[in-house]
Order: structure tokens, then sequence, then C-alpha cells
């Protein structure tokens, strides 16, 4: 536990002291920066390190810019964001990696290849050139590839010259980056560099706990939204799959949470609590006929429901291109095509007397295609209307939803249950659709972000956070409200159109969204804040999960933990109130659906935070961090390697996970592999066969189950109407 600087505040500190080494200029200095320096910026095209003198070439002339380099500070660990021109120049310009401003690429085409061409750098970055123009400068421009993890593709020639604040014949080995221009000449104008802005989430942790280990028991929303109610591992209530659909695919459908596991709603509900959930349910609502709700959250402990049953999907924005089993729906559309061809070469055949058949064999191969094309066509081809709905209890509200509108009532329903419930104990949970693809976001938030449509959404996110945070204090309950706040997995790095990038990003962890043991797909935030009983502006680095949050409401509810069954959350209040140091968890197991990929095990006699890969996925392409050629990355199959011995990582070294290590690097390697496979059958002990939630049978859609607001299969409804359309 402690408090820390915040990461950019250190790496525009350090990039200051490293490049511009004002610390070293002499006591009553001119160069103390109290004025804007003029700025040249000289940028060769594919310049070679070992190309100039002064980096110990005697063969090539370069008097100038060794010069340069004798008057001033040669880098010599100066690194590109990328090995081609396109993308690295997008970098240097803005200080960002390249996949953040859509520069990068995922196909051969690196690099812009026209003149004419309708890509380029985006006009929402900002560039230090706009910095500087905003600080009275005047601005002009004038004017080893394709080996991208290489040293000789990347590594560049970095020199500075400013005599008398920059010491002459210098030479600096710490790594630097083309990238750290952007911050320094910022600071040089006496500009300030554009931050992420989310100052509501950002001042909920200032008030309160933020956890940097905070870990989902699950990459994806249903399962870790299960894991989440119920405090107990996805595979325990049988919401883990072990086929390739690991999440709800229809409102339809049959399976959803069981009605025999005990959310922390219920255990609220039975302390007198008023019990509200606002958002994004996506555990199921039907299992054996239509409104029998087995699976509704008014049967799992919410008193009040107004949300969306299923998730947000591209398919519920028209001109998207579906995503709701995309391959297999691009499959359907093929054969469809293959047989309506057929079909057709057999009529012209029949018609001409090349082919000689009966017209019934005809007749009925037509009408087996039809028959085909419906059978899948009546439910992918309405997606919008199936899945994309509002409710308010049991009643649909508005089918399809109207994205536009979508926010503001979430908005308006959560403030609503603060302010009908303010006198009595209660309970809200807020689900956002946000920051789901597609994304949509409202025009007062479109284009202001520096991150594009994602950081759009994202910001908006943060305000609504803002107007909940603010009904709360307006009801003067802040000081008697437990206010926590997380995200249910990692950044889908997946998640893409054309160049611009629609998911997360997941800061140095690897991985992100479906993956089940990389860092990226499971570490996500945890901010805690309770004036009076939490410490402000903490920082908890301990290991912690989001199943933690059941026995923690449960005990300050005053309700008891189930004991019929094993309950893998632990009340956290202790730690948040820095009663203890360290977590309860010495082992948390991390499942891809049914398939343990990977095991934390926190050593707490020696602090260490061991971590063990016996499964990871195969990244599409090769080295690229994700699974592009698939969508997300599978837990089995061709798509996974299996480890054995598994991969280690010493996570409070290598959070990155980054550097496996092995026994001739680590001399307890055998201990701690030992020690978490006599873990793992000990957990496994403790596993009891469930039925299976999201078995194809139960995922797939049932037009029986659908929810409709008509007479099925016209189903369309409107009933928030334009007057409860607050603005937001």
């Amino acid at each position: 536990m402690g408090r820390r600087l915040p990461t950019t505040v250190l790496r525009i500190s350090l990039t200051i002291l490293l490049v511009l080494c004002l610390f070293l200029r002499p006591p009553g200095s001119h160069a103390s920066v109290s004025y804007k320096p003029n700025i040249v910026l000289i940028l060769a095209d594919d310049l070679g390190i070992g190309d100039v003198g002064c980096y110990g070439n005697d063969t090539i002339r370069t008097p100038n810019i060794d010069r340069l380099a004798k008057e001033g500070v040669k880098l010599t660990q100066h690194i590109a964001a990328a090995p081609l021109c396109t993308p690295s120049r997008a970098a240097f310009l803005t200080g960002r990696y390249p996949i953040r401003s859509g520069m990068d690429a995922t196909n051969d085409y690196r690099v812009i290849q026209w003149a004419g061409a309708s890509g380029g750098l985006p006009p929402n970055e900002t560039t230090f050139a706009k910095i500087l123009q905003q600080q009275g400068y005047i601005t002009g421009l004038v004017g080893g590839k394709g080996m991208g993890g290489w040293e000789g593709g990347i590594r560049v020639p970095g020199i500075f010259r400013w005599p008398g604040v920059l010491p002459a014949d210098t030479v600096i080995d710490e790594p630097t980056s083309l990238m750290d221009i952007y911050p320094t000449v910022t600071y040089l104008a006496g500009g300030i560099v554009p931050q992420d802005r989310t100052p509501n989430i950002d001042q909920l942790a200032k008030e309160g706990v933020k956890l940097t280990q905070h870990i989902a028991a699950a990459p994806l929303c249903t399962p870790s939204r299960a894991a989440f109610l119920t405090g107990r591992y996805p595979i325990r209530s049988g919401m883990a799959s072990s086929n390739g659909y690991r999440a709800l695919q229809w409102n339809a459908g049959s399976g959803g949470l069981p009605v025999n596991e005990t959310t922390f709603a219920k255990v609220l509900r039975q302390q007198g609590y008023t019990t509200g959930l606002i958002g994004k349910w996506h555990q199921g609502m039907n299992c054996e006929a239509l409104n029998d709700h087995c699976h509704h959250p008014s049967n799992h402990g919410f008193d009040y429901f107004y949300g969306m049953p299923f998730t947000l999907l591209n398919n519920c924005q028209k001109n998207k291109p579906p995503e709701l089993d995309a391959a297999l729906q691009a499959k359907l559309w093929l054969c469809t095509q293959i047989i309506a061809l057929a079909v057709l070469t057999v009529i012209i055949g029949k018609l001409t007397d090349l082919i000689s058949t009966s017209w019934k064999i005809v007749a009925f191969f037509a009408l087996a295609g039809s028959l085909f094309f419906t059978s899948w066509y009546s439910s992918y081809g309405f997606v919008q209307y199936w899945n994309c709905i509002l409710m308010r209890n049991y009643d649909i509200t508005e089918q399809p939803m109207k994205l536009e509108r979508t926010a503001a009532l979430m908005l308006k329903e959560a403030v609503s249950f603060i302010e009908r419930n303010k006198h009595g104990p209660f309970l809200l949970f807020v689900s956002f659709l946000h920051v789901h693809t597609p994304l949509f976001t409202t025009e007062k938030f479109l284009g202001k972000s520096r991150h594009g449509l994602y950081g759009d959404n994202v910001e908006e996110m943060d305000w609504l956070v803002g107007k909940i945070l603010d009904a709360i204090d307006k009801e003067d309950l802040k000081n008697n409200t437990f206010t926590y706040f997380a995200s249910d997995h990692g950044g889908q790095l997946e998640a893409q159109e054309g160049k611009t990038q629609l998911g997360g990003w997941n800061g140095i962890y690897k991985g992100g969204k479906g993956m089940g043991g990389w860092e990226g797909g499971i570490r996500v935030p945890g901010i805690f804040r309770w004036p009076g009983v939490f410490p402000a502006d903490t920082v908890i680095d301990e290991p912690t999960s989001l199943m933690d949050i059941y026995p923690t409401v449960a005990h300050l509810g005053g309700g008891i933990v189930p004991q019929d069954r094993v309950v893998d959350g632990r009340n956290l209040m202790p730690l948040l109130q820095g009663k203890v140091q360290q977590s309860e968890h010495e082992f948390m197991f991390h499942y891809c659906g049914s398939y343990l990929h990977a095991v934390r095990w926190h050593q707490k006699d020696s602090g260490a935070l061991w971590k063990a890969h016996y499964v990871t996925p195969i990244f599409h392409p090769e080295g690229a961090g994700a699974c592009y050629g698939r969508g997300i990355c599978p837990c089995f199959g061709e798509g996974v390697t299996h480890h054995d011995p598994p991969l280690l990582f010493d996570l409070s070294r290598d959070p990155s996970e980054a550097k496996p290590l092995s026994p001739g690097t680590e001399p307890l390697f055998d201990t701690v592999i030992s020690r978490i496979e006599r873990a793992v059958q000990d957990h496994r002990q403790t596993l009891t066969p469930v039925p299976q939630q999201l078995s194809l049978y139960n995922i797939m859609w049932k037009p029986w189950l659908q929810p409709c607001c008509g007479t099925f299969p016209f189903c369309w409804c409107d009933r928030e109407g334009d007057s409860a359309h607050p603005a937001l």
C-alpha cells in the first residue's frame, strides 16, 4: 500500500531530466527555460544509426551532424515507435504509439501508398505543432524498414543542442523514444500535454482507494458478471463454456444465471434493502417458456430493473458490420448463395434440355434452399429487433432501442432511483452499456477526446459517473454511501473498423478481452470511496478480485454469505480500511471458458507474485499481441499452445509478462511450479458438476422464448416517447 505519482508525470519528468539535462545547468544560468526558445527539429528518412560518424561510422563523412553531437547531447538508445515512416512519424508528431491513432496496420500495407488516399493522421490528434501554435509559435514544415522488433529497424540517432543549457559533448545511454520529443517540446513552449479526461472517475480515486491488481474472474462479460454477482468462479455455476460460445448470444436463449445461485442483491434484499439494477444484464431471461423469467434480474434479488437484458452489439446500430456470429453468418450466406446458384443452374439446364430431371426434384431443392435461408435469416437477419431492446422490470419499453437517447434514459433512471430511495438503505447497481461497441456516443462528446470514438465514449461514461455522484451529493448521502467503480474485463484489442481502434488499451499488460490468462484480459480498474471510512488517495497493490464485492457487500448489509456452497471472494473491508496490509487471496485461478489457463500465487512470506500459464492463445498475426484474424482469442483447440512445464512469471518484477522464467534463470522454478500444481489439485477437488448454461442448446435462438412487444414476429414499440428523452 502506498501513494504514487501518476505515470504520465513520471514519464515527462524523466524525459526532461534525461533529454534536456536541466539539472546540470549552472546556478543562475539564463537557461532556466523561463523563456520560450526557438525549436528546430530535423528528421532524416531511412537513416541507419550506423550511418553517422559520431555513432561509429568512419567511412561516411558527416562533420556537421558530428558537430551537433559535440556541442550537445547524444542519445545511444533512442528508439522509433515503428520501423516504417508513416506510423513512426505519426508517433513522433503525437507522442503516442501508432495503434492509438489508427496509424498502424493489420495488413501488408503499413504506410500510406498514394497522395490521393483518404487515410492519414486523424484530425482529432493533437500534434506538438498544434500545441506550439496555441503558445504563439510560428510553425513550419519543410519538406531499417520492416523489421519491427529488431534494434536495427527502430534504434535511431538522437542528437540535441542548446548551448548554455545542455552540456556539450555528452552521451546518454538511457532508453528514450522519438515519442519523447512531443512532451519535451510541449514543455519548452509552456504548453500542457493533453491528458485523458476522466475527471469524475479520477476524483473518485482521489477521494478513496484505488486497487492496482483488481482481477476479473473471466475475460468476457457473461461469465465475469456471473462471478461478480455470486462471488464464485463461473465454472461453479455453469456459466463457463466448454465450446466456442463463451457469452449468451440471444435474449431468446434458455441459458442464464441459475435460479439456485444467490446474488448479493438477494442477500441485501433479505436485510431490508431496496435493490435496483440500471443498465446491462446479460445473464439470461427465460428457461422453458416465454415470461417464466427464471433468469430475469427480478428473480435474482433486484426489486427494480431498467435497462438492456442483453448487451450492446454492432448489430444494434444501423450501417455497422454484424458482430454477432459474424464468421458463421458469412458461411451461411456463402452456403445460401451456392444453393441458389445450384438451383438456378438446374432450372436453366432443365429449360434448355441440358439436364434431364423432373420438375419435382427441382422444386424440392428450391424449397429446401428456401427453408435453409429462412431458418437462419429469421434469427440473424433481425438481431436488432431480437436482442437490442430496453425493459422496465418485465415490460419492454423499446424494441428496437434508440441508441441516441439510451445514455440519457439510463442516467435519468439511476438518478430517479437514488431520489426515490434516499431515506432507506438501498443497493444500486449501475451496469453501463459503455464502452462496448458500437460505441454510440451522443453529439455533445463526439470528437472531444484524443482517442477517437473510443475516447469519446469513455469521456461520456465519466460524465455519467459524475452525474450519479452529483445525485448522491445532492441528497446528502456521500458520507453514508459505499461507492465502487470497476470494469467486467479488459479492453478488446481486436475491435477495429478499418484502421480505427475501437477497443480499449490495457496499459503495460499483455493481452485483452477474451484471453483468460494474460493480465490485459483480466486486470481491471478497482476504485472504492466511502468518506470517513476509507483513507483518501490511497493505492493498494495487493491481489483482489471482482468476486470480493459479494462478501464485502453482504458484510456491509448485515447479511450472511451462503454456507452451503464455495464462495471464492473475500471480504475487502479490513484491507480497504488499512487494518490489514495483505490480501486474503493466496491463489487465483484464471479460466478461459471452462479451461484453466493460468494460476496466480501470492507468496506472502516473500512478497513474490508468481503466475504460471498452462495454456496461452496463439496470436494472429504472429507477435501481434491479439487474435486479429479470429476476432477474439479461443480457449482451446488449434488456436492455443499448451505449456509443459508452464510458462512462469514473477509479476512483482515483470508485470508485463515479457520474460518467462526457467530453471536456469530462477532457482525456485521447480518449487514454485510444484506448489502451484498442488493448489490446482486442491481447487479441482472443490468443483462439482453442474448444468452447462452456455451449452449449444442453451445459447441458440428459440422463437418461442423471444421477448416481443407486439405480436411475434412483428415486434416493435416505443413506450419511452420523445418526452422521456432528457438531454445530456
